[in-house]
């Protein structure tokens, strides 16, 4: 009985400690410490859960008994009531605390033990090629890490400080310690094109998302890899004819023919495809910012458009007026110089409408106030001939280079599949126990070692052939969707290109037609005030000034707006 008892306790220790182990990485609650053996000389680490048994808050019993309250008296209190017997108190001797090990160190320490594969983003950086001399596209993901742009390229993500905000991996491909997200706050006081990107790639909470799904796809690999250890399980029966068993058994897998390493492959494929999703994420979010940002500055200069035109208008309006008061002009040419000054504040009220309008979108994705007063560096907008352009957006953009990873880690998938069904072969380790509590046979414990092959083929194999016809059909899936997604940014590249070239040539043309305007308006104020012109025609001349002056810097936003986009 003492045999089964012992086994009984055991098993439950280890169950517990395992489950207990599992649980103290997972949870920041407040757990209650149980002591099971002293055995380094190591100082818990603050938070974290030693290897204890019994809470050191338990009251122990005059007698110095281990029948304490608390989890011992319930274990106790289960065995006895499992065994029919009345638990004989133990003595107790008192340990001191200053040796315990934590469970968590020990667990790191495990952790940052094992070797990782080279998945991580480095890697992926690793091998997108330099940039071509004179080329200046606003996102090279190579740049990232790099201290100053290569062949005096320009990317955006570098000029925004992307790599200042990227959480790097250490040795193994894990993140470092801390929350993910942004690290320091960007002042609010901060304006131009630099800051705004700097701002999006701290504070959005798109990207804090994608950084968690890498660490879940981080912590999938790592499951993986925990195939490798042993297995330890328990197993306690009481029977209805008073009988009781209890098995103990241990497992170190030494040959899964594949089957391990497949899965594990598959876990580091899906962490560099979410590092690319991460990177696609970061493009979108840095094109929309660039966008925002030129559409605010374009608007800030319209609206000083708008403040002249409104100012020319008031000025000839009080000079109408003045002709009105003196006779020299009637009521009818006052009121239409007044509504064509109503006419200029209405055009500026527009404006300042689209310009809130604007402001909320860059506020949106900066997540800081960030002043749009400074214009767009031209470095930003140089790029190369309409091929180089398409060259380079079929080999470097992140949604290509996304689908490319999606398609490596169908890839992994086909080869899990394919070894999903292949047996295992363990080296077992085997503690049987059995209390038949009768006349008729005799209580025995066995402890066996030896080499076990487990496997299954469920429906005869067809699930795992069916499955892995479907991994390949997935994999054909994610090529198409990579020849789909270079004809899509073909096409865009080459529209955006269009409209660039077209917007250049609208913003020349308008410039060289308010030029032929501002001379005009000159001429026309001077015979107005010579007396050989109309008021109305100063008017009707003013207004299409403005109307040009307008058209050329929707034409020249355009232009910077197409350029970011094609750059992006």
């Amino acid at each position: 009985m003492n045999h089964l008892k012992r086994c009984l306790l055991t098993s439950v220790v280890l169950t517990l400690f395992l489950a207990g182990g599992a649980g103290a990485a997972e949870t920041s609650a407040p757990t209650p410490r149980i002591r099971i053996e002293q055995v380094r000389g190591t100082e818990p680490a603050r938070g974290a859960v030693p290897w204890t048994m019994a809470p050191e808050s338990v009251a122990r019993s005059p007698t110095g008994s281990s029948r304490e309250s608390g989890f011992g008296a319930a274990v106790d209190a289960f065995l006895d009531r499992l065994l029919g017997v009345k638990n004989t108190p133990r003595p107790w001797t008192p340990r001191s605390t200053a040796d315990a090990v934590p469970l968590r160190d020990h667990a790191s320490a495990a952790h940052d033990a094992v070797p990782e594969k080279t998945n991580r983003l480095s890697v992926l950086l690793a091998e997108t090629p330099a940039p071509k001399p004179g080329v200046v596209p606003l996102r090279t993901y190579a740049a990232r890490t790099a201290t100053t742009p290569p062949d005096g390229a320009a990317p955006l993500a570098w000029h925004a400080g992307a790599s200042a905000n990227t959480q790097a991996p250490d040795g193994q491909g894990h993140p470092p310690s801390g929350a993910v997200g942004p690290r320091t706050p960007l002042p609010p006081s901060k304006s131009g094109l630099r800051a705004a990107l700097r701002a999006t790639l701290t504070h959005h909470p798109a990207i804090a998302g994608k950084r968690a799904e890498i660490d879940a796809s981080r912590f999938i690999g790592d499951s993986a890899r925990a195939e490798r250890y042993p297995t330890l399980s328990t197993q306690l029966g009481l029977m209805d004819d008073d009988a009781s068993q209890a098995v103990l058994r241990a497992r170190q897998p030494l040959w899964a023919f594949g089957r391990i390493d497949s899965t594990i492959a598959h876990a580091d494929a899906g962490v560099v495809a979410e590092q690319a999703g991460l990177l696609d994420v970061e493009r979108e979010l840095i094109e929309e910012t660039a966008v925002a940002y030129a559409e605010i500055f374009g608007l800030n200069r319209r609206l000083e458009i708008a403040d002249k035109d409104i100012a020319g208008h008031d000025e000839l309006f009080r000079k109408i007026r003045r002709r009105a008061n003196g006779k020299l002009a009637s009521e009818t040419d006052v009121r239409l110089a007044s509504a064509r000054l109503v006419q200029s504040r209405a055009r500026k009220a527009q404006l300042e409408g689209e310009l809130r309008a604007a402001q909320a979108n860059l506020r949106a994705l900066t997540r800081v106030p960030i002043a749009a007063a400074e214009p767009v560096e031209a470095e930003f907008t140089r790029l190369p001939d309409a091929d180089g352009i398409e060259g380079l957006a079929v080999e470097r953009h992140a949604d290509i280079r996304h689908k490319t990873r999606l398609i490596a880690l169908a890839e992994a998938n086909v080869a899990k599949q394919r070894t999903a069904s292949m047996p295992t072969v363990y080296l077992q380790a085997e503690y049987d126990y059995n209390d038949y509590n009768t006349d008729y046979y005799t209580d025995n414990e066995d402890l066996r070692f030896g080499i076990v092959m487990e496997g299954s083929f469920d429906g005869f194999g067809r699930v795992a052939a069916g499955r892995y016809r479907a991994a390949g059909a997935r994999l054909e899936a994610a090529r198409q969707d990579l020849e789909t997604t270079r004809v899509e940014i073909t096409r865009e590249i080459w529209t955006l290109i269009a409209e660039r070239r077209m917007q250049s040539e609208l913003a020349e043309a308008h410039d060289g037609s308010v030029k032929e305007l501002k001379a005009t308006l000159a001429s026309y104020k001077r015979q107005y005030e010579a007396g050989h012109k109309a008021w109305l025609d100063v008017l009707n001349i003013r207004r299409e000034l403005t109307e040009q002056r307008l058209r050329a810097a929707m034409a020249h936003d355009q232009w910077l707006i197409h350029s970011l986009r094609i750059a992006a």
